[in-house]
């Protein structure tokens, strides 16, 4: 079954306070790649990612400067991720979809 991996970022980021200025997702993880970057090696299929209005741009040009295949949607609701979810809904595909939040981390093994 071909998944529809959805990455929700659609926060403020608080609780990283100094590194809040970069939404979690993009921070380095091992080789320095970032979050994103490590799990959407993770799976196969379609990737979509849900980043709050404020990191807009920024996650722009990481996906552009690193050449990802993944539909960007812009999340102006910063009142937890149901209501992120349920304010961009519309926007995603119908089926086979798998909710992945941005600060998980899929170890090598998963």
């Amino acid at each position: 079954m071909r998944l529809n991996t959805v990455f929700v970022g659609g926060g403020l980021n608080t609780r990283f306070e100094d590194l809040s200025v970069f939404p979690k997702i993009i921070l380095p993880y091992r080789n320095n790649e970032s979050i994103l970057i490590h799990n959407m090696r993770k799976f196969e299929g379609d990737f979509w990612l849900v980043i709050n209005e404020s990191y807009f741009e920024m996650m722009e040009g990481h996906i552009v400067a690193n050449g990802l295949n993944i539909n960007l949607i812009k999340s102006k609701n910063t009142n937890g991720s149901y209501n992120t979810i349920r304010e961009i809904r519309d926007e995603l595909p119908k089926d086979n979809l798998l909710f992945v939040w941005s600060d998980l981390i899929f170890d090598e093994e998963f």
